[in-house]
């Protein structure tokens, strides 16, 4: 991870990461400073914070991303965090740290995780990496469960279905 993806004498970029961030501390924050909430669901950009009741989301299609289109799935979960990623909506605006290259064929992944920053690191890993690493990486990761599109090819980890809704 760089805060300088374009290289030592670019810019700062912290675009995902710094808003998972802001999203967690902001959810901390409610949390803390208004105690008798029973929920809370924040959205910022796409990344989404839940606490107490059970929220249900759902992952839009990457071939179909205009609005009212039917999603791929809907998840429900309480207490967690989601984020995807993916070049359906910014295009290449993704980069692979190793090659500096930017990705260009379609790919969208979903993260429910304990936390934003999670949920945001491991989606867009997933992008970037072949299947199998990244899906390895995430079921890995305690709580972490994921969902990837690529090339039309929908996969799993071993409990992303405990979590989807007919």
């Amino acid at each position: 991870f760089s805060i300088r993806p374009g290289g030592g004498q670019t810019p700062r970029n912290v675009d995902a990461l710094g808003k998972a961030y802001i999203l967690d501390r902001a959810a901390e924050a409610a949390l803390n400073t208004s105690p008798s909430i029973d929920a809370l669901l924040l959205d910022i950009g796409g990344d989404i914070v839940t606490w107490g009741r059970s929220s249900e989301i759902a992952i839009v299609d990457p071939r179909a991303c205009y609005d009212n289109a039917q999603p791929l799935t809907t998840i429900a979960f309480r207490n967690k965090a989601v984020a995807t990623s993916g070049t359906y909506a910014r295009g290449a605006h993704l980069t692979n740290a190793r090659t500096g290259q930017s990705l260009r064929t379609a790919v969208a992944a979903t993260v429910v995780a304990a936390d934003a920053v999670t949920a945001n690191a491991l989606a867009t890993t997933l992008c970037l990496t072949k299947t199998d690493p990244g899906l390895q990486l995430v079921e890995s990761t305690p709580g972490a469960e994921a969902f990837r599109v690529a090339s039309g090819v929908l996969q799993r980890t071993s409990g992303f279905a405990l979590l989807e809704r007919p």
